[in-house]
């Protein structure tokens, strides 16, 4: 059945297990050193901590109001590692870092299984596994990582089923992206991809076409289902209409959508860009062999080197990184709201500007590469449905691009987080690492051997300062954190009640969340009821200051105190 659907071998029957293994241990080296130790809560994870709590004590699954996720796989993943030893958010970081893993060493598997040799396996997974994204919310109970997990197993399985045709195999692909889809609604772009995929081909494939079909149907009725048996229950989150409601704003009007447009696939493009850039980089002597070879393609060449300059000296004038979408910042890695800073969300100081001008630098560079390679996907699928050759090999590259196409285009309206970018962040550098071991089967690079060479170092160094970042930025969230945490559990051993702390979000959240709170211009804009007691980084008007913890920083922004202060007596 095999030869039916592709002309050459996708890849060989061995795998480099050591090529799987290495850059998962590494990785894993890397969270141990960040030191991810505390049973505290971060970033939003304190709400979908407490859906998973309801559902050990009450045997029912009740989202928290502060979400608009699907939330039922991600819940019930974290309630399995809670069961040993009961609800904690030590329990809940374990199973992130779990699945944070199994998806790097997925990863592997799907390159290995298109057959990229061990360099390319290795680099291509520590590029995803050092993303500063992906290093810091695998510590935390985030649904982005257990969302990519289950995209990457799906995707990996999908890939082996163009090779295969076994129907076991595609079913089991199906399943994995419903069970991205109940996490989050955005999974559907998996069962999607894979249906534009499979229509695609010269050969139909009408049995596997009609399933991924049924896997879109399945995907769009567990939505459906899920969203009418928490109506019914009176269950549905105060926040579940929220992406639609940030949707019908960017449709306000003509200018509004232009602007939005145009802000959100800016930074989009810039991000991946960023994320993506050491793989081009390594691909790029081919990709430019490849270009050379076409009738304008020195042209093309030519004016992306011109637009890609321009664009980093106006982002680096005007606006360098970071972009402010909360994950990254100018003074490290999370977000940081606590009272003294609800809208800026700064650190303590920004980091040297001369660093992001770097990472603009490299994140522009990646984002122009990133262009042109999708130009070439894009020719050589034009060629093949021209040809009547769209075999199983273009299968892979249209399913991994429609994959984050697809997961894509609601972002470039409605909006997103910095931290959404993940899964097509993965999809593309799958495609790319494949693209780059392909080009490289097929013909030896026609770039000189010392060129070449210096895109090789300049693809280690953007690898090495990004993930250098990541892992001191990752460490110290996770230092001021737990300094954060240590001031607020001493004020409620004092008999302080949370009513009167504004401990940040997390805490009064946590402890306050109501979602007809209504926000006070002169208070912080997270559940707070009295603020008597603030903790934050440095001082503030009419309060003094009654316990300051050591912020113990990698990062020399971070070698700070962090403060716990009351209210001056009148």
């Amino acid at each position: 059945m095999d030869t039916l659907f592709t002309t050459k071998p996708l890849a060989s029957d061995r795998r480099d297990y050591v090529a799987i293994l290495l850059p998962v241990t590494i990785w894993l080296i890397a969270v141990i050193a960040v030191n991810p130790v505390g049973n505290i809560p971060l970033n939003d994870d304190w709400s979908y901590a407490l859906t998973v709590r309801t559902l050990l004590e009450t045997g029912q699954f009740t989202p928290g109001g502060y979400t608009s996720m699907t939330l039922v796989g991600q819940t019930l993943w974290g309630a399995l590692f809670c069961l040993p030893f009961g609800f904690s958010y030590t329990a809940l970081r374990v199973s992130t870092i779990v699945a944070g893993a199994i998806a790097l060493g997925a990863l592997a598997w799907l390159l290995q299984d298109a057959g990229c040799d061990r360099r390319k396996t290795v680099a291509a997974t520590l590029v995803l596994g050092f993303n500063p994204i992906w290093l810091l919310l695998s510590l935390s109970f985030m649904t982005d990582i257990e969302f990519a997990a289950y995209s990457i197993v799906s995707t990996m399985i999908f890939c082996r089923f163009l090779r295969s045709r076994k129907t076991g195999t595609l079913l089991a692909a199906i399943a994995f992206a419903l069970a991205a889809v109940s996490v989050r609604q955005l999974g559907l772009n998996l069962a999607m991809a894979m249906f534009a995929a499979l229509v695609l081909e010269s050969r139909k494939d009408k049995r596997a076409i009609a399933l991924s079909a049924a896997g879109v149907a399945a995907g769009i009725a567990l939505l459906a289902g899920l969203a009418f048996w928490l109506n019914a229950r009176h269950a549905t989150p105060a926040l579940a209409n929220a992406p639609t409601e940030w949707l019908g704003r960017s449709f306000a009007s003509l200018h509004t959508f232009a602007v939005k447009f145009e802000q959100y696939g800016r930074g989009i493009f810039v991000h991946m860009g960023w994320f993506l850039c050491p793989v081009l980089l390594w691909r790029a002597p081919a990709m430019i062999a490849s270009y050379r070879r076409q009738r304008y393609g020195r042209a093309i060449l030519v004016a992306a080197a011109v637009l890609g300059a321009l664009w980093f000296v106006l982002m680096a004038a005007v606006h360098p990184l970071p972009l402010d979408w909360v994950t990254i910042n100018d003074g490290g890695l999370g977000p940081v709201r606590l009272h003294s800073a609800p809208d800026t969300l700064p650190g303590p100081a920004p980091l040297p500007k001369a660093f992001w001008i770097l990472m603009t630098f490299i994140a522009v560079s990646g984002a122009t590469l990133m262009l042109l390679e999708v130009g070439l996907v894009l020719r050589s699928l034009v060629n093949a449905l021209r040809k009547r050759q769209f075999d199983a090999t273009a299968s892979v590259r249209a399913f991994l691009l429609f994959n984050a196409v697809i997961y894509l285009g609601p972002l470039f309206v409605a909006g997103y987080f910095d931290r959404y970018l993940l899964v097509p962040t993965f999809a593309l550098l799958a495609l790319f690492t494949i693209e780059w071991q392909w080009a490289e089967n097929a013909a030896p690079c026609e770039l000189p051997h010392k060129r070449a060479r210096g895109f090789a170092a300049a693809a280690v160094f953007s690898l090495v300062l990004t993930g250098a970042y990541a892992v001191a930025g990752t460490h110290d969230y996770m230092s001021w954190n737990r300094a954060r945490w240590s001031l607020l559990d001493t004020l409620l051993s004092q008999g302080v009640k949370p009513e009167q702390i504004d401990g940040g979000e997390e805490f009064n959240g946590t402890f306050l969340y109501d979602p007809n709170y209504v926000e006070s211009p002169t208070k912080s804009f997270w559940w707070v009821m009295d603020d008597e007691y603030l903790v934050q980084f440095g001082g503030e008007d009419g309060y003094h200051t009654v316990a300051s913890v050591e912020v113990d920083g990698w990062l020399p922004n971070f070698r700070t105190n962090l403060l716990a202060l009351r209210r001056d007596a009148h």
